[in-house]
């Protein structure tokens, strides 16, 4: 039992792993300048909470902002608990 507060758990053999996270990377269109993606809104209902798998071309200035961990899942780099899923 911890001393200082009753109600916090105290693990023997777990530590937490830190995720740094890495510089943003903008997803912006080299192929169309000017342009980039971002989630579309509209499709984010219908997912599981903190999925995200339809984008919009949008203008460069809004384009999505992300960020890749270890294991290969995107996240939104504001967002990180938001994923993207690019599969059913």
């Amino acid at each position: 039992m911890n001393k200082d507060d009753p109600n916090k758990l105290v693990f023997d053999k777990l530590t937490p792993k830190v995720i740094e996270q890495p510089k943003p990377i903008s997803m912006t269109l080299k192929s169309h300048p000017g342009k980039g993606l971002n989630v579309e809104e509209h499709h984010k209902h219908g997912d599981k909470k903190g999925e995200f798998k339809c984008f919009q071309l949008t203008d460069s200035k809004k384009a999505l902002n992300i960020w890749m961990d270890e294991d290969g899942t995107i996240h939104k780099y504001d967002e990180p608990s938001m994923v993207c899923k690019l599969y059913d």
